[in-house]
């Protein structure tokens, strides 16, 4: 008899002959019921083991329900699965109008002029989870070749620093201000360079400066972010990511990581 691993319709060819009951195959089952975090429409996550379970529905911690607590019963019947040698299930979620965390993270200016907004990406108490971001600057990459300025280290839609040298500024906010590079092909020399291209949308493109045309004296460091999941929730170590931007365009910008979905 053969092994469906999915819910589906199948056409089989059978003989009119009678044949002995067969053996079914019980590695591969469906679960339904509530859980801590996960998403709760589309199509059911496959699992292979209870890791994976607790990494998308948050664990064995009992459930809350106004106020009370109750006992997480699919996340132990999913242990169990497993332990008893259970290879593949399917877990659709049910939520009881849980509600999803956020938290908005703003500038110290009054009235505030930049603002991060945090939103868990599923309702329940799993995405309850401490969320540290780690500003960088790195080391100065403007220096001269024959002459002329150039950034060395650098890639195209970088978030730079740009401050003089003058100023003691080893990390945001402080005398400078922030660009993002752009590649410039100058036809005269026959070479590639950068323009910077200031954050501030009020800002006209005719402002972009050429590296060739920064004041003397100046530094430019790239700028980057590291964000660190705390060990809580549904996560039973410190996630993280290093080295992330801020312009949507590349492609490690804190906002294409952590997109909605």
């Amino acid at each position: 008899m053969p092994e469906y691993l999915a819910p589906g319709v199948y056409i089989e060819e059978t003989s009119y002959r009678s044949k002995s009951i067969e053996g079914v195959s019980t590695s591969t089952a469906g679960f339904v019921g509530p859980s801590r975090f996960g998403p709760t429409a589309g199509k059911p996550e496959l699992l292979t083991s209870f890791a994976d379970f607790e990494r998308i529905y948050g664990g064995l911690d009992q459930l809350e329900y106004s106020g009370q607590k109750v006992h997480n019963y699919l996340a132990h019947g999913v242990r169990a699965f497993f332990e008893e040698g259970g290879k593949r299930l399917y877990v659709s979620r049910v939520d009881n109008g849980g509600v999803a965390a956020t938290r908005s993270i703003s500038s110290e200016e009054s009235p505030p002029q930049h603002e991060i907004a945090l939103s868990a990406r599923y309702p329940g108490a799993a995405g309850n989870v401490t969320v540290t971001f780690t500003f960088k600057l790195g080391q100065n990459i403007l220096t001269t070749v024959d002459g002329v300025s150039v950034i060395r280290g650098a890639s195209n839609l970088d978030v730079v620093w740009a401050v003089d040298s003058s100023s003691p500024v080893t990390s945001p906010p402080g005398a400078g201000q922030l660009y993002w590079l752009e590649q410039y092909f100058i036809e005269s020399d026959n070479r590639w360079t950068f323009k910077l291209r200031s954050l501030d949308p009020d800002v006209t493109e005719d402002s972009a400066m050429l590296v060739s045309d920064l004041p003397e004296g100046t530094q430019v460091k790239v700028l980057t972010v590291n964000v660190t999941f705390g060990a809580l929730g549904r996560f039973s170590h410190d996630l993280g990511w290093e080295n992330l931007t801020f312009h949507p365009g590349h492609k490690n910008a804190l906002t294409r990581i952590f997109a909605e979905v």
